[in-house]
């Protein structure tokens, strides 16, 4: 066994090793540069520590067997008579001898020193192939978490899109039963399609935590936000059933490993049974010097048999184990390499059975689409039963656009499960190939995003949907019991995040916990049902310099339910800004630091894109991770869309895991080259198309009430 000293020094020595390897979260979100966090898994640590011991094990046992060196020395005594009569006087004789030499294990030593090396070498063989599956099963639960948490993070999307529809549709909807033109049967039904909807919406948020985890315990991080998934893009697989069995047979490394089990087994047993008996050869020179006398010395071989009586009868039991452990063994190889195969073509059989069912759920959704135009042209024109048609079409567009989700993400779990069993180098000649994402993903994606009012692409080309929030500065509305007003405003509007900020005065209703408090929770929860996400929103850049007013702000606040706390903290609204702003960006980062430390929400900020760029940005990214800034809101306020975008995507590189938002102006009280009010509603819903085309992924609008006095109360 390997002493505790050995096993520490190994286990500190490979995680020394793999934090060499392992690289440092950057994006955070994307699934290669997760892939290669594998090696930080607690599974994968224990497994190549368990490795090197029995490493450590087997080279101790090689350098312990075999031709040894040995010496040796003795001191005698003894008195004795100088004659032989009785009265003889005693003289005292003394000896001092010496040999060394070398010895040599034969025969039954040397076999037994053979089989334990064997046996240390199947451990060893063992251990690595423990280390691959162990790798190779970290692998593969962490691209199936990540397709998991990509699906339910849509299928949030999908259900918070239905759920909005519920304040629009079922207040007319109950109207129309109570005078006699609807069911009572069908508007329980059609309240069961939101039932329904929110059993999905929860499903997704409770299938992003169980993602999460796996995620967490597959890289070794502790990340305390849900990521936000990019679309999985996974290595194509290709393959024909005659290159699967040879690679199987042939070339599946684990697989190699079992058959080297298999023959240092029947190696063993070779051995086994020879050695229950001790064998040795000695050779050397002896040195002795004798008092009174003299010295001398001479060479000498020598060759000791130990055998205990009725030895054959065990030897014999001892080799017949060892065959039936080698037969064994090669059984137990051939059914893994069975079961290899079988798994894999079960998982490719399943794989295509989900790109069939995804095949079916397009076509589906191809149909609520239309149907979904259809009623759309017909409810803006005829009026009557057609706004029960419109809602059964939408209730019929939600559960295809589900279902095509689903059957996206099946398939990819299967296609994940199989990375790891098929070779890379697939055959060249006439494969199938099988490729993640599924074919026309991001065009199925795009039609829906279209449908429910998100970010369209020409063309069907689609980067994904663009997320929009906006600034909302006169959170005093809700207060003062306009929050069902304003909240339908926001419904008809593209944001779905929203930052609210309230006056002093505004400030001090809420803290008196009377009518302004209760308005303001039942504001939150109604807005959190619809889909809408409403975070705090402190914007006093004098927390910079004093941020204990601000900790005691949070603290007094923080019973209320809402989703975050947004800081937009300016440095340059600091008087004299432009001559110390690294000392001003020192005391913004602190006074984030002391925010999140006392925020019970997730905490995101807005800053200006200069404390992103050099000399600023290293100091500033640092203080934001370690505050465990979650968002960041870069305030880029000029009328030209291309360097507004250029000038993001040059600052939102390499942020680690924090989320980026491009911050933009259509405000009408500042001046013309600070924001794009002047292109108009159609204009600006065109700059986000580009936005998102170009990369930009989530936009923040400066502000709501501004954003509504441009386009006349609704759309983007």
């Amino acid at each position: 066994m390997t002493s505790r000293p050995v096993r520490s020094f190994l286990l500190a020595l490979s995680l020394a090793i793999l934090c060499q390897l392992s690289p440092q979260p950057s994006m955070g979100a994307t699934l290669p540069e997760l892939e290669e966090m594998v090696s930080s898994s607690p599974e994968v640590l224990r497994a190549v520590y368990d490795l090197l011991a029995l490493q450590a094990r087997e080279e101790a046992l090689v350098a312990s067997s075999g031709l040894k060196f040995f010496a040796e020395a003795s001191v005698t005594g003894s008195n004795r008579p100088e004659s032989r009569s009785d009265d003889a006087r005693l003289e005292g004789y003394s000896t001092l001898s010496g040999r060394v030499g070398l010895a040599l294990p034969v025969l039954g030593s040397w076999h037994r020193e053979r089989v334990s090396q064997i046996r240390a070498r199947i451990d060893s063989l063992k251990g690595a192939q423990r280390e691959m599956e162990a790798r190779r099963a970290n692998l593969t639960a962490l691209r199936k978490a990540y397709v998991l948490l990509w699906t339910s993070q849509r299928r949030e999307l999908l259900s918070r899109w239905f759920l909005r529809l519920e304040g629009q549709a079922m207040p007319p909807m109950r109207r129309r039963t109570e005078e006699g033109y609807l069911l009572k049967a069908d508007l329980l039904e059609m309240e069961s399609w939101f039932h329904l909807a929110r059993r999905q919406l929860e499903g997704a948020l409770a299938d992003q935590e169980m993602a999460m985890g796996i995620i967490r315990k597959a890289t070794g991080r502790p990340y305390q936000e849900i990521l936000k998934a990019e679309t999985p893009s996974l290595r194509p697989v290709r393959y024909s059933k005659g290159a699967l069995g040879r690679y199987v047979n042939q070339d599946d490394p684990e697989l190699g490993i079992l058959q080297q089990v298999t023959e240092q087994m029947e190696l063993a047993a070779h051995h086994q049974g020879r050695g229950g008996y001790e064998a040795e050869v000695r050779a050397g020179v002896s040195y002795s010097l004798e008092d009174p006398g003299r010295g001398g010395h001479d060479a000498f071989v020598s060759f000791g048999l130990t055998a205990p009586v009725g030895l054959s009868k065990a030897s014999r039991l001892s080799r017949e184990a060892a065959l039936f452990e080698a037969q064994a063994a090669a059984e137990e190889e051939a059914i893994h390499r069975m079961d290899r195969l079988s798994s894999i073509l079960h998982g490719v059989s399943r794989c295509r059975h989900a790109l069939s069912q995804l095949e079916f759920s397009s076509a589906r959704l191809e149909s609520a689409l239309e149907a979904l135009r259809v009623a759309d042209l017909r409810a803006s024109s005829i009026p009557g039963d057609v706004l029960e048609r419109r809602l059964r079409a939408q209730m019929d567009l939600f559960s295809a656009a589900m279902d095509v989700v689903e059957a996206e993400g099946l398939a990819m779990q299967y296609h994940a499960e199989l990375l790891e069993l098929i070779p890379q180098d697939g055959p060249q000649e006439d494969p199938v190939v099988i490729s993640s994402p599924p074919p026309g993903t991001s065009q199925r994606w795009a039609l829906v995003m279209t449908a429910l009012g998100g970010t369209p692409s020409p063309r069907g080309q689609s980067t994904g949907a663009l997320q929009l929030g906006a600034y909302l500065w006169n959170g005093d509305r809700v207060l003062n019991g306009e929050g069902d007003r304003l909240l339908e405003l926001i419904g008809r509007s593209p944001f779905r995040r929203i930052l609210i900020s309230f006056t002093s005065r505004g400030i001090r209703s809420i803290l008196d916990g009377g009518p302004a408090s209760r308005r303001l929770h039942d504001f939150l929860r109604s807005a959190r049902s619809s889909g809408v996400w409403v975070e705090l929103l402190l914007g006093d850049p004098d927390f910079i310099l004093d941020p204990k007013g601000m900790v005691d702000l949070i603290s007094r606040l923080k019973g209320l339910p809402f989703d975050g706390l947004h800081l937009d903290l300016e440095v340059d609204q600091i008087p004299g800004a432009s001559q110390r702003r690294q000392e001003l960006n020192r005391r913004f980062l602190q006074a984030v630091e002391a925010a999140a430390k006392a925020s019970p929400w997730g905490v995101s900020v807005s800053i200006h894109p200069r404390y992103l760029e050099e000399p600023f940005r290293q100091e500033t990214l640092e203080g934001l991770h370690r505050s465990r800034v979650r968002g960041v809101a870069v305030m880029i306020y000029t009328s030209s869309t291309d360097r507004a975008v250029e000038r993001f995507l040059s600052v939102a590189r390499g942020v680690g895991d924090i989320r980026m938002w491009l911050a933009v102006s259509v405000e009408g009280n500042v001046s013309p080259e600070e924001s794009l009010r002047g292109l108009g509603p159609a204009g600006f819903s065109d700059a986000l198309d580009r936005m998102g085309r170009a990369g930009v992924r989530s936009v923040l609008v400066q502000s709501f009430e501004d954003h509504l006095s441009m386009t006349g109360g609704g759309g983007r």
